[in-house]
């Protein structure tokens, strides 16, 4: 059973309810040159080159979060050290009561590179973040073999990157357990779009001694570390709720059933299968991750020939909240490698 020390929980969420008060704009908007591109599933941000090459980078975020976690590490952040490279574009999935499914995400993302692709012809390399490394990898398959259904041109994606994406959702079995004992699935059928809360309960039921474990630390950092923390508790806490459709298609299809690992995905009718990929492709994953373990990154490594893989230490995102000198270094290596491929 679990035990709090109340005094210094209500102390934390004062100081958190302080910061939420007295925080800015979120800075993957406030950053932004323009929205570029607009449409009920998403919008397309734009953040100029800050180098001389021809090359655009394309950001597929969680549909969970919203994507200022690229963001918060200030100036030493992920995007910016890809504009260094060239444009970065970044899709910010909107709040909808369509009801899609994954297949639809990726569609979007077909319509968003055809978009940049005409605009800009420049090479595209694209980059996914847990679950939108999910459809990256779908998209990058389908465009590179030539499976694109309605599209007009034959496109290709010159490089990907997999940040913590999962591919095997064995570790997710107890989660029917979990959804059953504390009425999430009765209170799904109700509403045809799932609130952002839900989600968060559903991580914290899955991992209950993070909480405690998170204000314990919260207090061990010095005054301007809480800050960063405190940013990291927000993106937390951001996000989008999802269709009903898209929400019981993660849980059942992939966390239950783990489709895409058992090969039964299926996009424009074919198979999902990463063994078809043969662009340079990088597999980011962190140690102590609990979201992402490395047991559900390994198919990946796996299958795909052209691949690398990244080991950062810490948690599933702590590589981008403090991005240490050794994973920069290891990741614009493996840039430089990637942009140089022909």
């Amino acid at each position: 059973m679990l035990s709090y020390d109340l005094d210094k929980y209500d102390q934390y969420k004062f100081e958190y309810d302080q910061f939420v008060k007295s925080k800015t704009s979120p800075r993957y908007s406030a950053l932004s040159l323009a929205v570029t591109y607009n449409s009920e599933v998403a919008n397309l941000m734009k953040y100029e080159s800050l180098g001389s090459r021809n090359d655009a980078f394309l950001i597929v975020p969680s549909i969970f979060n919203s994507p200022e976690i690229l963001f918060l590490s200030g100036e030493n952040n992920f995007v910016e050290n890809l504009r260094q490279q060239g444009e970065v574009y970044l899709v910010n999935w909107k709040e909808t009561y369509i009801q899609l499914k994954l297949e639809d995400l990726i569609r979007e993302l077909q319509k968003i590179i055809n978009f940049v692709r005409k605009n800009n012809q420049k090479n595209i390399h694209l980059i996914g973040h847990c679950i939108g490394g999910n459809i990256c990898v779908a998209v990058t398959q389908h465009l590179n073999c030539g499976t694109l259904g309605q599209f007009e041109t034959r496109l290709s994606i010159s490089s990907l990157s997999l940040l913590t994406t999962p591919w095997d959702f064995s570790h997710f079995g107890n989660l029917r357990l979990i959804l059953e004992n504390c009425g999430l699935e009765s209170a799904i059928k109700e509403s045809d779009l799932i609130p952002k809360i839900y989600v968060q309960i559903m991580f914290f039921l899955m991992f209950p001694s993070q909480y405690k474990e998170k204000i314990d630390k919260y207090f061990a950092l010095s005054p301007d570390s809480r800050q960063l923390f405190l940013r990291v508790e927000d993106w937390l806490q951001s996000g989008i709720s999802i269709p009903k459709s898209l929400y019981l298609q993660i849980i059942e299809e992939f966390c239950l059933n783990n489709i895409i690992y058992n090969k039964k995905w299926k996009v424009n009718g074919s198979i999902v299968d990463p063994k078809q990929i043969n662009v340079p492709t990088c597999i980011i994953y962190a140690k102590k991750d609990q979201i992402v373990p490395y047991s559900s990154i390994v198919p990946l490594q796996k299958m795909i020939k052209n691949s690398t893989v990244i080991e950062v230490d810490g948690g599933h995102v702590a590589y981008l909240v403090s991005p240490s000198l050794k994973f920069q270094q290891q990741y614009n290596n493996w840039l430089k490698t990637a942009l140089d491929f022909k």
